[in-house]
């Protein structure tokens, strides 16, 4: 089984203890927070980690997701309501809304859809981790 260490963007760091070793505590601008920042990838293959903007507040952004995902991890890298749906145009009147500093996460998927459709209050980038076996 292999454990993979998420950094959440540029701003946050992981930070070592004295025998550089990554301790659990992400620093957030000038702020620690203590955290458990392993995912446990099981016998999956290397998660698949992207960045997608969100240019235009309100609009749908779709994303095409992985083949034989196993689990969805979502998140906005700034203060951000977010909306998702897995059908085209559905995002902003049938949803899952993601609330700013949220995290939603979904596993043991089996979707016969390969489309995450999104759309935002705020311009900002989601960032999405895409586990799959």
């Amino acid at each position: 089984m292999g454990l993979q260490s998420l950094v959440a963007n540029n701003r946050d760091t992981i930070t070592n203890d004295d025998g550089g070793n990554p301790s659990q505590r992400v620093i957030i601008g000038n702020q620690p927070i203590e955290v458990d920042a392993t995912v446990e990838t099981g016998g999956a293959t290397t998660p698949v980690i992207t960045n997608l903007n969100i240019p235009v507040i309100n609009t749908e952004v779709s994303h095409v997701l992985q083949d034989n995902l196993n689990e969805l991890v979502i998140r906005s890298r700034d203060i951000a309501k977010v909306q998702i749906s897995f059908v085209s145009t559905e995002s902003g009147t049938k949803f899952v809304t993601i609330n700013p500093g949220a995290v939603l996460c979904l596993n043991g998927l089996d979707f016969d859809t390969k489309t995450l459709y999104v759309q935002s209050d705020t311009v900002t980038t989601l960032e999405i981790l895409e586990i799959h076996s």
